[in-house]
Parts: C-alpha cells; structure tokens; sequence
C-alpha cells in the first residue's frame, strides 16, 4: 500500500504525510513498546504481551488481541470492521425478538415504568 501511494503521489508526499500525522504515543500504545516484561508465561502456555499487532489471532471464534486487523471466524479470515458492525447487527436482532415476542415480560422481569 506503501509503495502505491508513493508511486502514485510521490516518496515526497509520503515523508510530508508522515511528519504531520505521525504520533510516537499511539505507536508505543499500539506495539505495546512500555510493556514490561515482554512475555508472560502460565501454566499452560507462553503469551507474547509485546507487538501483539503483528501477531495472528488465534481464536477461531472471532475473538483477538487488541488493534488486530483481522479475525478468525471458522477457519475464514474476516476483517475486524466488519466482524464487529455484523456482531452488533446481530445483537439488535436478538434485541428486536426479544422485544416483538415481548419475551422479558414472559421471563417474568417487571418494569419499573409504565409508558
């Protein structure tokens, strides 16, 4: 991506784009550069607590360390944006059952207001 932009625009517009956006602290935030130590290690396993942005997820059930661009959902790569607004589709979804089918007031929960 990179290199087409500085096909693209010019190596000169990506030097000047990097001088103004560029941000020191949202890089040590990102790769975790103030981390200390670097690994944790447990009973069952050696977990990496630095760089975990260029590390895989794992999980096969869309679950992955913090800033990942992508996850797994059964074996199939999916990009984070869109795991999350399906995920958020999916809960109003549900919400929407619930609510047409009146299901919390079924489950016995009561109101506290009547509108």
């Amino acid at each position: 991506m990179l290199k087409r932009i500085s096909d693209s625009l010019g190596s000169d517009y990506q030097v000047r784009l990097r001088q103004r956006f560029y941000n020191q602290y949202v890089e040590d935030e990102v790769t975790g550069k103030n981390v200390y130590p670097a690994i944790e290690i447990t009973d069952a396993s050696i977990v990496q607590l630095k760089d975990q942005i260029y590390q895989y997820p794992r999980s096969d059930y869309g679950r992955a360390q913090f800033y990942t661009p992508e996850k797994l959902m059964k074996g199939n790569k999916i990009d984070t944006v869109e795991f999350d607004i399906s995920i958020i589709w999916l809960m109003n979804l549900i919400l929407y059952v619930l609510l047409v089918f009146d299901a919390f007031n079924m489950a016995g929960v009561r109101y506290k207001y009547n509108f």
